[in-house]
């Protein structure tokens, strides 16, 4: 079962498709332009730790925000991806940051992701 994952910058969204059986299930997701950018980066280095800092210079670029809106903006990422399917998870690294994975049972699957 392959899963089509492309990013759309101008309409700032996440178009997946997955495909079963002989059937192609779209799904689109509208996200926030910090969300957007945020997953970007986690997407662009699945499985790799990324600190607070960086994902913080990459989702609000050139401005100072509270120290509450990136957990908050990875909660709504979260709720969002879930809505869609359970293939990604977002992990928190205590102390440090966070870290996109491919969920246990979609190891095996194709995922391709386009920028």
């Amino acid at each position: 079962m392959p899963i089509n994952i492309e990013f759309h910058a101008g309409s700032l969204a996440l178009v997946i498709e997955k495909r079963h059986k002989k059937k192609t299930e779209p799904f689109s997701l509208t996200l926030t332009r910090s969300e957007f950018l945020v997953l970007k980066e986690l997407a662009s280095n699945c499985g790799k730790h990324l600190s607070k800092e960086h994902l913080f210079r990459i989702g609000w670029p050139d401005s100072y925000v509270g120290s509450n809106s990136l957990p908050m903006t990875i909660m709504s990422l979260r709720k969002k991806l879930h809505l869609v399917g359970d293939f990604w998870e977002i992990s928190t690294i205590q102390r440090h940051g966070y870290s996109l994975n491919v969920a246990m049972y979609y190891r095996q699957t194709k995922i391709k992701v386009t920028f």
